[in-house]
């Protein structure tokens, strides 16, 4: 059986083992930007979040990198009715950059798929800010600003 991509010391669900799983095999040989396999920003994502967001976390590019939707990705891997919310808010739509995103999981309705998307993002845009050179001109800051700005 192949290795998970769970963040060491984290609880072992039966979901995150399967979006673990999932992302590992969708990732199998994608490189981001860097050059620098995609599953390693994804289980940076995934050691960021809480126990109950890792899920999401480990999902969280599956739909922008592969053939499947969110309703695909939601089923494989046993996603919660509030998971499911947040996996579609995390999944760009086409021609939507990292800010339009950004806000339009902000100004999702009020529950706990926003809260899990909101969660999710953060971890994202902080793992793509920290290894962004000048960041500070990036859209990942932008997005990073509108997330802080959220919380004022």
């Amino acid at each position: 059986m192949a290795a998970t991509v769970l963040p060491s010391g984290s609880e072992r669900s039966i979901t995150a083992i399967r979006a673990s799983r999932l992302a590992r095999d969708v990732h199998e040989g994608q490189t981001d930007r860097y050059d620098e396999p995609v599953i390693e920003h994804v289980a940076r994502v995934a050691s960021r979040v809480s126990t109950d967001a890792r899920p999401l976390a480990l999902v969280h590019d599956v739909c922008e990198r592969s053939a499947l939707s969110p309703v695909d990705v939601a089923f494989r891997v046993g996603l919660s009715d509030a998971e499911r919310v947040a996996l579609a808010l995390m999944t760009r739509l086409p021609g939507e950059d990292v800010v339009a995103h950004t806000r339009r999981v902000l100004d999702a309705a009020p529950g706990r798929g926003r809260e899990l998307a909101i969660e999710v993002k953060r971890a994202d845009v902080c793992d793509h800010t920290d290894r962004t050179p000048f960041w500070t001109s990036s859209p990942h800051a932008r997005a990073a600003l509108a997330l802080d700005a959220a919380d004022a």
